[in-house]
Formats: structure tokens, sequence, C-alpha cells
């Protein structure tokens, strides 16, 4: 099981965590890019240097969503 806090940030994830983020990302490709979805926009949220750059990011993660067509976002 993750450890609390842990399974946001999945560098940070064991062996084992990691084994198990993959085995279930490898059963559906659906998850997998709601997944991907995910990690992108942390990765821009965490990045952005300004208000201004994070809107821009949001803009362009948000043209990524509707994209993808999942209706869960």
């Amino acid at each position: 099981m993750a450890r609390a806090g842990v399974e946001l940030y999945p560098a940070l994830l064991t062996a084992e965590e990691q084994q198990r983020l993959e085995t279930v990302l490898t059963a559906s490709t659906e998850l997998k890019r709601c997944y991907d979805l995910k990690e992108s926009f942390r990765d821009w949220f965490e990045t952005a240097p300004t208000r201004q750059v994070a809107a821009e990011r949001l803009t362009e993660w948000l043209a990524l969503v509707q994209v993808s067509r999942h209706t869960i976002f």
C-alpha cells in the first residue's frame, strides 16, 4: 500500500509501489491517459514561475483535456 503523501510524487515511490503503479496503469489505457494528464498538470503547476505563466499553461493543459475527451475531467 502506498504511503500517505508519497503517492502524489511518483519519483518517491518505492520499487514495489512503482511496480504496482505500472501494473495498474498497464491494465487500463484510459486510466493511463488520465494519470498522464494528472501528472502533466502537477508538473506545470509546480514549476510555473509566475501567475501569468501558470495561466498560460493551464490554458494549454485544458486544451489537452478537451482533446482527450475524458468525461472525468
